[in-house]
């Protein structure tokens, strides 16, 4: 979604770029690509306005995720077969940050 302001002058005035991002199914396999694409996307917007495309105000940016409620979105991660073990920062939680974010929209619901 994109957000114009039509001014008194003629010119146009970008003030908000929304782009909203589905993930159908499992979250875990596709996060990293949507994360990928905002953020590629967000990269590319702010160099165009660096360079003058969208007037002297900075447009709001914002990414909207849409998921559906699918069971694996539920599950830990299984930690033991990674190359790697995870920081210790990140493991002093219990819940991952989407099921949180899961629990609570069905809260909401």
């Amino acid at each position: 979604m994109i957000v114009i302001k039509s001014l008194d002058d003629g010119t146009n005035r970008l003030l908000a770029v929304i782009e909203f991002k589905s993930m159908h199914g499992s979250v875990g396999n596709i996060l990293n690509n949507r994360t990928e694409e905002a953020v590629g996307s967000s990269h590319d917007l702010w160099k165009a306005f660096e360079h003058g495309a969208f007037g002297a105000s900075r447009p709001f940016l914002g990414y909207i995720y849409v998921m559906s409620d699918h069971p694996s979105n539920l599950l830990g991660i299984d930690r033991r077969n990674m190359l790697f073990q995870p920081l210790e920062e990140y493991m002093r939680f219990p819940r991952t940050r989407m099921q949180l974010i899961m629990r609570n929209v069905r809260n909401y619901s």
